[in-house]
């Protein structure tokens, strides 16, 4: 939890440094590559009436993007966490294929709508849970400098995890295991 604290002052003194320059900057068309802080809370209904004890815990990715307009971009995210699970370090994984629609383009301060589907897998090397779900989320990206962008995000996954694998255990029916996360991104725009 210290990390997570930790992370986020720093998170929100870069921004507050960037926002005091006031450097005129917005959303371009192009390719872009970022690097991601996520802050995962992974709910679930894994046995039918409660989900395991996992920890939220703290990650890293990256973002390929490509703005196709000013307004409206796609993402593929890749991002892991680590968690504490009765006692195991599990891992909470995502791939995902998003899409972001900024509302306002041509501003230094975008609030912006996510929406995508990926796949994901939480579990160790003795067992993991692998299935499909999609996100949902709002967020807020600050174009600090003519290539640079900072953003915070919410994040909901609703995943169905329908596969087990590194495990001798059937799968008798799909368990839910829905993630909320706080994304933490900076993000440089070619």
């Amino acid at each position: 939890m210290k990390v997570t604290v930790k992370a986020m002052m720093v998170f929100f003194t870069v921004l507050a440094v960037l926002l005091a320059a006031n450097v005129p900057a917005f959303a371009k068309e192009g390719l872009y590559l970022g690097l991601q802080l996520p802050y995962d809370d992974i709910q679930g209904d894994f046995d039918d009436n409660t989900g395991p004890s996992v920890d939220p815990g703290l990650g890293v990715g990256v973002i390929f993007g490509y703005g196709i307009t000013p307004n409206f971009s796609l993402e593929l995210d890749l991002s892991s966490s680590s968690h504490n699970s009765l006692g195991a370090t599990i891992n909470f994984t995502e791939v995902s294929l998003d899409a972001k629609y900024a509302f306002l383009a041509q501003e230094p301060v975008q609030p912006y709508l996510f929406f995508g589907f990926g796949g994901y897998t939480l579990g160790d090397s003795s067992l993991r849970f692998e299935g499909n779900g999609y996100n949902l989320g709002i967020g807020v990206d600050f174009y600090a400098m003519s290539n640079w962008s900072f953003g915070i995000g919410l994040i909901r996954e609703v995943i169905t995890y329908d596969r087990i694998e590194q495990s001798d255990l059937i799968l008798l029916q799909n368990l839910n295991g829905d993630t909320t996360t706080i994304r933490f991104d900076a993000t440089y725009h070619f």
